[in-house]
């Protein structure tokens, strides 16, 4: 007997280990199948507690954290399944698969042969069951650990019952050295699909009604500096790229449901800047303090007074936002700024022109290139919504003799990035991240051009035109049992170099 649950969305953000774990990345996926905002709230509010409340009685075993997130703030219900080794395990993960569609099981990658691990250093990593063959005694997971590339995104894979076992006991065995009981993970329900807006608000409220955070914050970093062990010292490295990514996103949010004025969100983007910088300084400057013995006391004023600026801000904030948020709800907020969503704009690329919810600018000031061929690091802008048909025009406002990019389309399919746009040397092109760069190519004399794809039951049909009228057809991609998403993007290579794209006529069908 086989099955295979295919309702899962992969994510199309690109967030490193460093910002998001690959316990949190998982969950991320579940959830995104859900409701595609879920995702990103998820992190903001995880990330939340990993800086701020690392060291609550909520985390003193896997994924307890996690559970009170997922109950307190998205109204789901999860829950670890505890066993005996009377249990068969490939026999209690098809139960639970047939009965919740999806297990999560946590393994040791050291255990894994395909892993830059194996046989080397113990390393915790979760697998997403979402299938299983049991002729053929195969589970088929979402993992991202058989591909080996710098980019970090989860494919559907297939793993035999016995390696799965063999690793799951060596993460309890030689990884936790069995300080806690063998488990796998379930979702049990999900209650009342919440609406991005009603998360949001409770998450907010839960983040900043508090007083103490930064106090908590600062007994969490001295208990962590007087036990002098380096392994946790490595872990507040990564914090700072933790914050930025929980305060990236909440200040996203915040400007998507016009709580706060662009003056006020360049002011945060600024205090956070320097609240980063200070933290990674002062990091550096206690690992290097602990390896020379130093014993100097922790200075608090070194790194708190910015970061306090922020909480302050936000804590007065909490009544006004609540009213306004909970008038968006009972109004039951559908605006155009919940159909797009921008990805990796952290340096503010992707602005909306005011007077058209329909126009994006992309402008880049040539401090650094912005790939999508090895890293994707290209910003876009997703369609959060079902389509039949896309369409935009692309503009190049301005460009340097030597500047290199492509603008237009981008489809995921799948876990596959393609790229149909304008390029710089006034070519129409269709490439594939990382594999193809040229599925179809045309040159046409002009700086403004009409893209569209249509897609069909089993393919997505990709055209051109210079007028908007006439349009040309340039290839089909075969869509049939794929993940599909798609949006507006663009790349740049070669060297930095100023660049200004206007993407307008924005038709969805």
């Amino acid at each position: 007997m086989k099955y295979i649950n295919s309702s899962l969305k992969p994510v199309d953000n690109f967030y490193s280990l460093e910002e998001v774990t690959c316990f949190d990345r998982l969950l991320g996926i579940f959830l995104n199948s859900i409701n595609n905002s879920y995702c990103d709230l998820f992190y903001m509010v995880n990330n939340f507690y990993r800086c701020y409340r690392s060291n609550d009685n909520s985390n003193k075993y896997d994924f307890e954290r996690e559970i009170l997130i997922l109950k307190d703030i998205f109204c789901i219900k999860s829950e670890k399944i505890n066993f005996s080794d009377e249990v068969d395990l490939a026999e209690l993960i098809v139960r639970c698969v047939d009965k919740y569609g999806f297990v999560f099981t946590p393994i040791n990658l050291k255990s894994i042969y395909y892993s830059t691990y194996y046989r080397e250093k113990n390393w915790p990593h979760l697998f997403l069951i979402n299938g299983y063959d049991k002729e053929k005694e195969l589970f088929y997971i979402v993992d991202s650990t058989q591909i080996y590339s710098d980019t970090l995104t989860e494919h559907n894979f297939c793993i035999t019952f016995e390696m799965l076992k063999y690793a799951y006991k060596s993460y309890f065995n030689e990884y936790l050295l069995n300080k806690e009981r063998e488990y796998i993970l379930i979702i049990s329900s999900t209650v009342n699909k919440a609406s991005e807006v009603e998360v949001f608000q409770k998450a907010f409220h839960h983040m900043f009604n508090q007083s103490d955070v930064l106090s908590r914050e600062f007994e969490i970093i001295n208990s962590i500096l007087i036990s002098r062990d380096f392994n946790l010292l490595m872990n507040l490295k990564n914090v700072a790229k933790k914050k930025k990514l929980f305060f990236a996103i909440l200040f996203e949010k915040l400007q998507l449901y016009g709580l706060i004025s662009k003056k006020e969100l360049a002011d945060l983007f600024q205090t956070l800047d320097i609240v980063l910088d200070k933290w990674t300084i002062f990091i550096n400057r206690w690992i290097k303090d602990i390896l020379k013995n130093n014993n100097q006391l922790l200075n608090t004023d070194f790194f708190v007074p910015e970061e306090k600026k922020l909480f302050e801000f936000f804590s007065k904030q909490v009544s006004i936002y609540q009213e306004k948020l909970v008038e968006s709800i009972a109004l039951n907020f559908n605006t155009d700024s919940e159909i797009f969503k921008c990805l990796q704009n952290s340096e503010q690329i992707i602005t909306i022109i005011a007077e058209n919810p329909y126009k994006f600018r992309f402008n880049f000031t040539g401090d650094k290139v912005y790939n999508s061929w090895f890293n994707d690091d290209s910003p876009k802008v997703r369609i959060n919504k079902c389509l039949n048909q896309f369409g935009v025009k692309i503009n190049v406002v301005y460009n340097e003799k030597d500047s290199k990019f492509v603008a237009g389309i981008y489809c995921f399919i799948n876990d596959n990035l393609y790229y149909f746009g304008l390029d710089s040397s006034c070519f129409i092109n269709l490439d594939l991240m990382g594999k193809n760069p040229r599925i179809f190519r045309k040159r046409l004399e002009t700086s403004e051009v009409y893209l569209k794809i249509v897609r069909h039951e089993d393919s997505c049909e990709f055209s051109y035109s210079v007028d908007g009228i006439t349009y040309f057809y340039a290839t089909s991609l075969d869509i049939r049992s794929c993940h599909f998403s798609c949006g507006i993007g663009c790349k740049t290579y070669s060297k930095p170099m100023p660049l200004c794209i206007d993407f307008d006529d924005i038709f969805i069908g």
